[in-house]
C-alpha cells in the first residue's frame, strides 16, 4: 500500500512518501536524474477511459509523467477517441511513469492511475522496449467544484492569491493536489475535483498572511472540506487576518505629578496575541511626532496643570489591520512635593590608641604626651594639661616642663583630635604618679 505523511509550516509543506512495491513496478530505485532503471528503446502505453457507468469518454487528455528530480514532466500525451481508447507511442523504456487523466471541459474529475487523486501516490506504469503496456484503464467520475473568494485585512480582495488543495489521504495524512491562483477580485474556482475529503490552504503573497480552512493555523488544524462526487462547494470565502479590535480601553495608573512615573495598561484586544504600543499625549498636543512613547511616562515641570492621555495601538500578524484606542485622561499634573531638608551629622573621630604621658616625673623635667592613634588621621591635635584635676594655665602643647607648683600632684592630659567632615573627639591620658623633687 502507499503511505503518506506530511509536515507543514504555513503553505510551505514537505510531503514524505513511503511507497511499497506494486504489482506493475519493480523495486529498483531511480535517481533524481531519472536514469536508473532505464532500458534502451521505446515502447507504448494503451488503455480505455470510461465514465463511472462504463460509457466511453472521448477527448480526455492522457499524460505520461516522469520525475526528473525537480518535479514531474510530461513526456508523452494523447487524447481518447470516440471509443474512449488511447495509445501513447514513442515512450522511452522506463519502469516508473505516472499516468494522469484530465477532462479539458472539467465535467469529469482529474485522477492518476490507478484511481488516485495525486501524483505522489500514483501507481507506477512501466514501459518496456518494443512492447505495449496495455490495460491502463481509467473510470472517471463526475467532477466536483470548489469556489469562493479570498480577501485580507478589512476585506480587500487578494489578486493572485494562492489556494492550495490537499487530499486527506488518511486520518493525519495529506498530499498536495495542486495550487490555484485567484483573479483580480480574489475569486477562485477549483475545477475537476474528485469526490474526497480535502484541506484548503490560502496565502496572500503581498502580505504573507496565510491560513487553512476554516481559520486553521496549519495543515493539521484545518477543518476538513468534504466534496461529494459531482458536488459544487460554493461560498468557501476566506478573509486572511482582519481588523484588530479594542474591547476594553487602555488605562493609566499612577499619580499625575511631576517626577512620578505613570504606567500604561493595554486594556484588552482581539485577536489574542495582539501587540500593543503606546503614545503619551499631554494636554492639547497637536504635534504627535514628538510625543513620548513606551509603556511608562514621567511628567515634567512643563506638564504642570495639563491632563495626560495615552493612545494605545494594537497590531497583529500579516493581514491584520491595526487599530488604536484612547485611555481616559488623568487629573491635571501637580507639582512635585518639596523634599524635606535632611541634615546628616558628620561622622565622629575614632580613637584607636590612647595617648600617654612620658618622661621623668620630677620638678624641672620636661614631660611629653604621645599622639596616640586615630581614625581618620587627625588634621589637628590640641592638648590641655591638668594637675590634680585642674587646668594648668598655658599648658597647651605636647611638651610641658614641670614646676614647683606641680610638686606632689598627679598630672593628666586631654588630647582633642579633629579632621575635616568629622566631629572632634577628646580622650584623656592615664594619670601619672605624684611629682617628686
Amino acid at each position: 500500500m502507499n503511505r503518506i505523511t506530511a509536515t507543514t509550516t504555513g503553505l510551505a509543506t514537505v510531503v514524505a512518501l513511503a511507497v511499497a512495491p506494486l504489482a506493475m513496478t519493480t523495486t529498483a530505485a531511480h535517481g533524481a536524474d531519472g536514469t536508473a532503471g532505464a532500458v534502451a528503446g521505446y515502447g507504448s502505453i494503451a488503455g480505455t477511459v470510461t465514465d463511472d457507468a462504463d460509457a466511453p469518454l472521448a477527448g480526455v487528455d492522457v499524460s505520461v509523467l516522469r520525475n526528473f528530480g525537480y518535479g514531474d514532466e510530461v513526456v508523452g500525451q494523447a487524447e481518447t477517441d470516440s471509443t474512449g481508447a488511447y495509445r501513447i507511442d514513442d515512450v522511452e523504456a522506463y519502469a516508473y511513469y505516472k499516468l494522469r487523466f484530465t477532462d479539458p471541459d472539467s465535467d469529469f474529475a482529474t485522477e492518476y492511475y490507478d484511481d488516485v487523486i495525486a501524483g505522489p501516490v500514483a501507481t507506477w506504469v512501466p514501459v518496456t522496449a518494443d512492447e505495449v503496456t496495455a490495460g491502463t484503464d481509467a473510470s472517471l467520475e463526475a467532477a466536483g467544484r470548489i469556489t469562493g473568494r479570498l480577501t485580507v485585512g478589512a476585506g480587500a480582495p487578494v489578486p493572485n492569491g494562492q489556494v492550495s488543495l490537499w487530499w486527506q489521504y488518511g486520518p493525519s495524512a495529506y498530499v498536495s493536489v495542486d495550487t490555484y491562483v485567484t483573479d483580480q477580485d480574489g475569486r477562485f474556482a477549483l475545477e475537476g475535483v474528485k469526490g474526497a475529503t480535502y484541506a484548503l490552504g490560502f496565502r496572500d503573497p503581498s502580505t504573507g498572511a496565510s491560513e487553512f480552512w476554516d481559520e486553521g493555523a496549519d495543515l493539521f488544524s484545518a477543518t476538513p472540506l468534504v466534496v461529494e462526487t459531482g458536488q459544487e462547494r460554493t461560498g468557501i470565502d476566506v478573509r486572511l487576518g482582519g481588523l484588530v479590535q479594542n474591547t476594553s480601553a487602555p488605562t493609566i495608573s499612577g499619580v499625575a505629578q511631576v517626577g512620578t512615573p505613570l504606567t500604561a495598561g493595554p486594556g484588552t484586544w482581539q485577536p489574542a496575541g495582539t501587540t500593543v504600543t503606546y503614545r503619551w499625549v499631554v494636554g492639547d498636543d497637536t504635534t504627535p511626532a514628538d510625543d513620548p512613547t513606551g509603556p511608562a511616562y514621567t511628567p515634567t515641570a512643563a506638564d504642570l496643570g495639563k491632563s495626560i492621555r495615552v493612545l494605545a495601538t494594537g497590531t497583529h500578524t500579516a493581514g491584520w489591520v491595526p487599530s488604536s484606542a484612547w485611555s481616559a485622561a488623568t487629573a491635571p499634573v501637580i507639582a512635585a512635593p518639596v523634599p524635606p531638608v535632611v541634615v546628616v551629622p558628620p561622622a565622629a573621630m575614632d580613637n584607636v590608641v590612647v595617648p600617654r604621658i612620658k618622661g621623668t616625673l620630677r620638678v624641672g623635667r620636661v614631660l611629653r604626651v604621645t599622639a596616640g592613634s586615630w581614625t581618620p588621621d587627625p588634621a589637628t591635635l590640641t592638648y590641655t594639661w591638668y594637675a590634680r584635676g585642674k587646668v594648668i594655665k598655658k599648658a597647651t602643647h605636647r611638651r610641658f616642663r614641670v614646676t614647683e607648683k606641680q610638686l606632689g600632684k598627679r598630672l593628666r592630659v586631654t588630647v582633642t583630635a579633629a579632621a575635616p567632615g568629622h566631629l572632634p573627639l577628646s580622650v584623656k591620658t592615664a594619670r601619672t604618679a605624684r611629682i617628686r623633687r
